[in-house]
């Protein structure tokens, strides 16, 4: 299977008096962070059989159920007031946070009890332009060190930049994870992009990043998921 990337959405929907309607647009890029100082030797041997392709990639699940994932990467920008914010609405989010963030400001992160913490490598590196080692290393040292930060090892890896390859699936299964997350739809400020120009709708996979408007972006999310009859849920309790 040749890896894909995803970059954005050409389609979005504008919040707009509690409706949706359809302009052009890019998806903002993810921050890009410094490569790991560390050598890629991988922390792990490299599966040599196919159980790998038990990892599923996953753009939004299937259920009958009115929900909805909101999912946030990297962690690059976080504050008291949004934290008291979260706290006041306990929303269920998956944090794909960069370990190294997640060290240095687990006391914000771990005081929400509706978040969980899974994989989105080691040093933000471009798995489809990284040899099977590297992304081994990417993969398995991201979840050690989560795993000693929350006392729970990922089971979900969301690749940066969006890209992956079958060599991303394999070290993926050979570090533990289950799913790779993709999304279908972004949210920015008043911005709500899906992959197909149609609202949302129950099952689909939101991302967003830690960034100085990420309040904002939910405040607007959570806005529009009432006029449409959904609610955030949390993606750990839909995938086994």
């Amino acid at each position: 299977m040749e890896g894909v990337s995803v970059a954005g959405f050409a389609v979005a929907l504008v919040l707009a008096g509690g409706r949706a309607t359809a302009s052009t647009d890019a998806a903002p890029p993810e921050t890009t962070l410094p490569p790991a100082s560390a050598p890629p030797a991988a922390e792990t041997s490299v599966p040599q059989r196919d159980a790998w392709r038990a990892v599923k990639v996953v753009y939004r699940v299937e259920t009958d159920d009115p929900v909805v994932f909101i999912t946030i990467d990297d962690g690059a920008v976080t504050s008291d007031q949004l934290g008291d914010w979260l706290d006041r609405r306990n929303l269920p989010i998956v944090n794909f946070v960069m370990p190294g963030i997640l060290e240095q400001r687990a006391d914000w992160f771990l005081a929400r009890p509706r978040m969980t913490f899974q994989n989105h490598s080691y040093s933000h590196a471009h798995m489809t332009t990284s040899s099977l080692q590297r992304q081994t290393f990417e993969i398995c040292r991201a979840s050690r060190i989560i795993g000693d930060l929350t006392g729970t090892r990922p089971t979900m890896f969301r690749p940066p930049r969006g890209s992956w390859n079958d060599d991303t699936r394999r070290a993926a299964h050979a570090c533990g994870i289950r799913h790779i997350v993709m999304w279908n739809v972004t949210a920015d400020r008043s911005t709500i992009r899906t992959a197909t120009g149609k609202p949302v709708r129950a099952g689909d996979i939101v991302i967003l990043h830690w960034r100085p408007e990420t309040q904002a972006s939910l405040e607007h999310l959570l806005a529009y998921l009432r006029t449409v009859g959904l609610r955030p849920a949390l993606l750990d309790d839909y995938l086994d």
